[in-house]
């Protein structure tokens, strides 16, 4: 199976970064390219676009190209959403209630149209 189009979501506690990394390496394998998909309270959300920004930065680092986009909302029900466009999601957690926590990860896991990579932050 070949991962072109790869899901990235991500938010601005730091605990998407391992997985992040890993949707890299899977890029630079895989030929694919990265959506980084950004969580926030609202559309224009400058810490989140200084989140993104260090995506992009790494992906430029090693060749990847990745595309940003910005989301408000439940998290799980736009990833599940999403998931039917991609190829695999990425995806950080911190087993906490955050953002990208255990419960979303679960839900995303079990409904996903694609396959989905669970990265346990390191933090």
């Amino acid at each position: 199976m070949s991962f072109q189009k790869i899901l990235v979501p991500v938010d601005n506690d730091g605990y998407a970064d391992d997985a992040v990394d890993k949707a890299i390496a899977l890029a630079e394998l895989s030929g694919g390219s990265i959506v980084a998909l950004h969580f926030g309270n609202k559309a224009d959300d400058k810490a989140g676009q200084v989140t993104v920004d260090k995506v992009v930065a790494k992906g430029k680092e090693k060749g990847v190209d990745v595309k940003t986009e910005m989301a408000t909302g439940s998290p799980a029900e736009i990833i599940l959403e999403r998931s039917k466009d991609y190829d695999i999601i990425v995806m950080g957690t911190s087993g906490k209630k955050k953002i990208l926590s255990g419960s979303v990860a679960k839900a995303v896991i079990r409904s996903a149209s694609c396959p989905v990579i669970v990265v346990r932050s390191q933090r």
